[in-house]
């Protein structure tokens, strides 16, 4: 069940930096061709967006690869 939790959380995060990656081209558009408002608040807001899933997934593989070199730095 916690396998799936974690997959469950993994997926979401890659969403969300699809999301972020969608709206900072979306957003460049925007500001290079129709609207440099709009355009420079969904480039940010996806730029957000990214980093965000980024530093979650970094983080939750981090605290997993330190709890493995922790279970395996045990004496036995």
């Amino acid at each position: 069940m916690t396998s799936r939790k974690v997959l469950i959380k993994d997926i979401l995060s890659i969403l969300l930096m699809i999301i972020g990656i969608v709206l900072l081209i979306v957003g460049w558009f925007f500001f290079d061709n129709i609207d440099i408002d709009q355009g420079g608040v969904l480039a940010i807001t996806g730029c957000f967006s990214l980093l965000i899933g980024i530093a979650t997934i970094t983080y939750k593989y981090k605290l997993r690869f330190n709890s493995e070199v922790e279970r395996l730095s045990e004496p036995k």
